[in-house]
């Protein structure tokens, strides 16, 4: 497959982390690529899943499944190699940056790979989405409950959703890069402009993770 051609120089006969395993579906592809050890590490109860299906892909000797969050995972050596697919639409999303640092820090030698190690994050100018609006706008514009001190917060929160293709307001453009080797904070500030030869109505922007 595509994944194995690219990862099977970096994770052969590698000790390699997956932070943010799951069931191990990354964990299994990188031992059937050739890493010598896998440390699959998920806080989600879909982790005990994962035995399971390390043992029906002839590898289940060669993965440890963690059941932890990972920025509490202790190794008994540094890992060659670290997959951290944390950032679901966004890097922002929860503690994902937050993980993939400290795992970084900590849980990777020195010199060690990181897969992936960079993300664009395009945004675009969007009128409010209909799950926005259901699930923020409307509690927060009822009579009779006052959520003044949570409203910035939560409008300003990333909420995944479905938006639909008449909200995008203009073309999605690059907002910021991360690069996962070397970022530091989890906070980002970035740049984007667009000319509108027409008047629209614009609520905020859709972002996405670009690799």
């Amino acid at each position: 497959t595509r994944f194995k051609c690219d990862w099977s120089s970096d994770v052969c006969s590698s000790d390699l982390l997956d932070v943010g395993a799951g069931f191990g579906f990354f964990s299994v592809i990188a031992a059937q690529a050739g890493a010598a050890r896998v440390d699959a590490v998920e806080p989600n109860p879909v982790v005990r899943i994962g035995p399971r299906v390390a043992a029906a892909n002839g590898c289940g000797d060669r993965i440890v499944f963690h059941a932890c969050d990972a920025r509490r995972l202790t190794l008994d050596r540094p890992a060659d190699v670290l997959i951290a697919d944390l950032r679901g639409p966004t890097p922002f999303a929860g503690t994902a940056l937050e993980t993939i640092i400290d795992a970084r820090t900590r849980l990777l030698r020195e010199g060690g790979r990181m897969i992936t190690v960079r993300d664009r994050v395009m945004v675009a100018p969007s009128r409010m989405p209909r799950t926005f609006a259901k699930e923020i706008d409307a509690p927060l514009s009822r009579p009779d409950v006052v959520l003044a001190p949570v409203e910035a917060i939560l409008r300003d929160t990333p909420l995944r959703c479905r938006v639909d293709a008449a909200d995008v307001v203009a073309p999605a453009m690059s907002w910021t890069e991360i690069d996962y080797r070397t970022v530091d904070r989890t906070d980002h500030s970035g740049c984007a402009a667009w000319q509108l030869s027409h008047a629209a109505i614009i609520d905020g922007q859709i972002g996405r993770a670009h690799v």
